[in-house]
């Protein structure tokens, strides 16, 4: 009698389909996970940084504001002015000339004829 081979399907270690695509997609989900991880991490040390520059520039500001006004005292203005060796006085109320954004004088002004004669151009003068 002889036997016939008869194959047998029989499946002996192998996986489903399925339960290999999830793990593909949980391997690329993790993947995706790392790469938002490592952009989040870069965006927020810029953001750090920026931070202290603007702490950075905020102090420098706030020390440039200080020498400036320290400047702008009188006294301290004279002892400029003796320094370079200039003699300058601020001007009396008749010597300032008030002038709006359009280049128009302000009227009632106690200068304003005068400053009419100062301001005219000779060109038109000659017409």
């Amino acid at each position: 009698m002889s036997k016939k081979n008869k194959k047998m399907n029989v499946r002996i270690g192998a996986t489903p389909k399925w339960f290999v695509g999830a793990g593909l997609m949980g391997i690329a989900l993790a993947l995706v996970y790392l790469w938002v991880d490592l952009k989040c991490k870069q965006v927020s040390q810029e953001i750090e940084r920026c931070e202290r520059e603007y702490a950075a520039v905020g102090k420098n500001y706030i020390l440039e504001k200080a020498r400036w006004e320290s400047k702008l005292i009188p006294e301290n203005l004279d002892r400029a002015l003796l320094e370079h060796g200039l003699s300058m006085k601020f001007p009396t109320a008749s010597q300032i000339v008030r002038v709006g954004a359009d280049g128009r004088m302000f009227p009632g002004q106690p200068s304003e004829a005068r400053a009419k004669r100062v301001l005219v151009p000779k060109a038109s003068l000659s017409h």
